[in-house]
């Protein structure tokens, strides 16, 4: 009377993905026999599913969506200095089986630990706790090989920035950086450093400022968090936010932000002076924040919607019917605003827009419409369709023009 768990998932998992699980019993042939997942988090079980055997006798198990629905996104405000640490971003699971079955097809039935005993599943893998982030796992890539990602391949290391941006990691010292992510000095954003132990460890970042030589111009502060679980930490990367005077930075080409293990590079945005600066903030396919900035202008446009009833312009209740020719016939009894903002953005390279294109169907947005670094607004992204960047001959010249429609709308009257 024994559960054997064949196949789990690696020991650090997306949410949007699957998380496979394959079990076998040598009592599935026992009368109504089902096996039996828990989901447990602490001493809480959080779901209990059911599974007959399948013709193999055993049972394929995937808690992905269920876990998801545990997970949260960042959702702090972005115009701080200090890191802000988010402990429903990464969270610890264990994820145990057992059996159900009875002594008749008729009888009561018990439900079995998956070792013998009767009493709650408790049979679990050997990658336990089961740490799961709230990424999405793109079966397109041709170099995942697996129904989840490899956590030894390093794409999702302890202190491993959660942004894909494209050749932000690489050094403008020794290597040729093709594509740069542009920072003006007032930007307000957050990026978001993943912490993947329970074990009581301090994350540090340190920022500093160099010219177009490399040599080091200024260095800022170092933003530390003592995280004590599984959580994800948001880190401020505004240059303004971070220790640098406007003088330090005038003098700088870019700046590098560098955690205990990996360094990213924001590189000074030439033409932020030129109109509003406007930035975007989103949740990336990696579950993490990621930042985004454009110097050109906005468009807004607002939609006005009116319900309207009609009413008899002849009073037929009263004792005497006097003509009033200010008497409404078709009345509003609701009308409200939708408002709408709209940019493009500058050309784009081939990987610069297909990283931009997870906007299109980021799960959370926030913009920046300027002036003012500290307006932060929740909208949904109004596209829903685009055209991919995927050839470098034919689309050299290639731009996204983004719509949102801010997330809190007035009341209507």
């Amino acid at each position: 009377m024994a559960i054997t768990v064949n196949q789990e998932p690696n020991k650090v998992g997306a949410a949007y993905g699957h998380l496979l699980y394959a079990v076998s019993s040598n009592e599935y042939t026992q009368p109504q026999f089902q096996y039996v997942m828990d989901i447990v988090s602490g001493s809480t079980i959080l779901s209990r599913v059911r599974q007959y055997p399948n013709p193999s006798g055993d049972a394929i198990f995937d808690p992905a969506r269920i876990i998801a629905d545990y997970l949260e996104y960042p959702n702090h405000e972005f115009t701080g200095s200090s890191p802000v640490e988010n402990f429903l971003q990464v969270q610890q699971f264990q994820v145990k089986f057992g059996e159900e079955f009875g002594s008749s097809i008729s009888g009561s039935t018990n439900i079995y630990t998956g070792t013998g005993a009767v009493g709650n599943p408790a049979k679990q893998g050997a990658n336990t706790p089961l740490i799961v982030f709230p990424g999405q796992v793109d079966y397109q890539n041709l170099q995942n090989t697996g129904w989840n990602y490899d956590t030894g391949s390093g794409v999702y290391a302890n202190e491993q920035w959660l942004t894909n941006y494209p050749s932000s990691s690489l050094n403008p010292a020794s290597q040729q950086v093709n594509t740069k992510r542009h920072i003006d000095y007032n930007d307000t954003g957050y990026l978001t450093l993943p912490v993947f132990t329970s074990l009581p460890n301090t994350y540090n970042v340190t920022y500093r400022l160099y010219n177009s030589s490399d040599t080091l111009v200024a260095t800022g502060d170092t933003k530390s968090v003592t995280a004590n679980d599984y959580s994800g930490i948001s880190f401020p990367i505004g240059p303004s936010k971070v220790g640098f005077t406007q003088t330090n930075w005038d003098n700088s080409s870019y700046m590098k932000a560098s955690s205990d293990y990996y360094d990213l590079y924001f590189y000074k945005d030439e033409e932020a002076c030129y109109y509003d600066r406007f930035q975007i903030q989103f949740i990336n396919r990696i579950g993490g924040l990621e930042w985004y900035g454009i110097s050109l202008p906005t468009s807004q446009r607002s939609r006005v919607t009116r319900e309207s009833y009609q009413k008899p312009f002849v009073n037929y209740s009263g004792v005497t019917v006097p003509f009033n020719k200010m008497k409404r016939g078709k009345d509003i009894y609701n009308v409200y605003k939708t408002d709408n903002i709209s940019i493009t953005t500058p050309y784009l390279d081939q990987a610069e827009a297909q990283w931009l294109e997870q906007i299109f169907d980021s799960p959370a947005v926030w913009i920046n419409s300027g002036p003012a670094s500290t307006d932060w607004k929740p909208v949904v992204v109004t596209d829903t369709s685009f055209d991919r960047n995927v050839n470098k001959r034919g689309q050299k010249l290639f731009q996204y023009t983004l719509n949102f429609e801010y997330s809190i709308q007035n009341i209507g009257r």
